[in-house]
């Protein structure tokens, strides 16, 4: 017989289903990737890093309306910490499922289960090097890692603007002129795409410059 504990914690969770909630009560954390239907565009996986330092690892929620169990990917206690996971949420890019019915989607479906492990498992042997060359294959250039990263959060709307632009401002020293011309092309937001066409133009000025202190005196004065 339950307790009168039990009671009130199963009428919480008829009330409202949260993932405080259930991270609170030691509950398995089950969601959907809902980036197409939010964005009305062809969704991809959805990658989260949680922890900090050299303890991070890599949460998979591949696309479709298959629930994926993120406590089977990495410990609540990770996940509790996860801001973006917390975004992702409420931005509803993430479906929130009940364990219950999680659970009864794959007695119903069995062999999804598999496939939705394949997949995960999949993306999380490659390397992340071998993602963004994917990504920059058919302009044959090289992209920084970390804005590959940035993008990819930028689209299911793990990142906001203003997060991105903190964190490509950190990044400035060492991006190049690719980098840019892919921030140009995949950096979602307006404001990331003006930040990253201003910076190009003042790499290609600088060169000009560069340019022009190198010319020759001589043919300077023969040219006018």
């Amino acid at each position: 017989m339950a307790t009168k504990g039990q009671k009130k914690v199963k009428s919480a969770r008829a009330r409202r289903l949260t993932l405080q909630n259930l991270i609170a009560e030691g509950e398995e954390i089950w969601v959907t990737n809902r980036s197409a239907e939010l964005t009305g565009k062809e969704s991809g996986n959805i990658v989260l890093q949680v922890g900090s330092g050299t303890m991070i690892d890599t949460v998979v929620i591949p696309p479709g309306k298959d629930p994926v169990c993120l406590t089977d990917q990495v410990t609540p206690k990770l996940l509790a910490d996860c801001m973006d996971l917390f975004k992702l949420v409420r931005a509803e890019a993430l479906g929130l499922l009940d364990p219950k019915n999680a659970e009864a989607y794959y007695d119903k479906n069995k062999s999804r289960r598999k496939i939705v492990e394949e997949k995960i498992n999949k993306f999380i042997k490659m390397k992340p090097e071998d993602v963004v060359v994917k990504k920059a294959s058919s302009a044959n250039v090289e992209i920084s890692p970390k804005i590959g990263d940035i993008c990819l959060k930028a689209k299911h709307a793990a990142l906001s603007e203003h997060e991105c632009l903190e964190r490509l401002m950190e990044q400035e020293a060492v991006l190049k002129l690719d980098d840019y011309n892919y921030l140009m092309m995949n950096g979602v937001y307006n404001g990331v795409k003006r930040w990253a066409k201003d910076q190009q133009n003042k790499i290609l000025k600088t060169e000009l410059e560069v340019l022009d202190e190198d010319e020759d005196p001589v043919e300077a004065a023969m040219s006018k």
